[in-house]
């Protein structure tokens, strides 16, 4: 599925009650305030602040739910620690079910939000400002073509040139 259909879909997504968590999270390993795993702190504080949040309020479904959905974004996040490039952008949610993960090359700032959808503004903006795009590389004998979205490559193709039979060939 593409990203604009992925958001698409995400846009379609709504849920009676608050139960949506999205996460947006730097992980940028140049970034002064990522120094020795800072997003680390940054995602703790971030689900701290959700979690007293939903313990004021008194409902106590909600808070179940939250608690459900922190823990497997904590294990998908820590599991792919080696993998984080400049950011992570998750919309989870249990009932109904919803998981989108994305490992973006693109700058992101650090939020939380517990909705009754998700919260999609900021990644529309990256989206637009870090579109699909296809880079076509032409040399001698040899083209490459690379489609990008988001600041990373998704897929590369590449063409060669036959001088004997004088046609192309992937």
């Amino acid at each position: 599925m593409t990203l604009i259909n992925e958001l698409q879909t995400l846009k379609e997504f709504q849920c009676e009650d608050r139960c949506v968590l999205s996460v947006y999270l730097n992980t940028h390993p140049g970034d002064p305030n990522q120094l020795n795993g800072g997003w680390r702190l940054h995602l703790k504080n971030g689900f701290k602040r959700i979690g007293e949040y939903l313990s004021a309020s008194g409902d106590e479904s909600e808070l179940k739910a939250f608690k459900k959905i922190n823990d497997k974004v904590v294990k998908e996040i820590e599991g792919n620690q080696n993998d984080l490039s400049k950011g992570v952008v998750i919309f989870a949610s249990t009932d109904p079910e919803l998981w989108s993960v994305h490992y973006v090359q693109v700058p992101v700032k650090t939020s939380f939000h517990w909705e009754n959808h998700p919260v999609l503004e900021e990644m529309e903006y990256m989206y637009k400002a870090y579109p699909e795009a296809g880079v076509v590389l032409p040399s001698f004998g040899e083209v490459r073509i690379l489609d990008t979205a988001m600041g990373s490559v998704k897929d590369e193709l590449i063409y060669n040139f036959d001088p004997n039979l004088e046609v192309w060939g992937e």
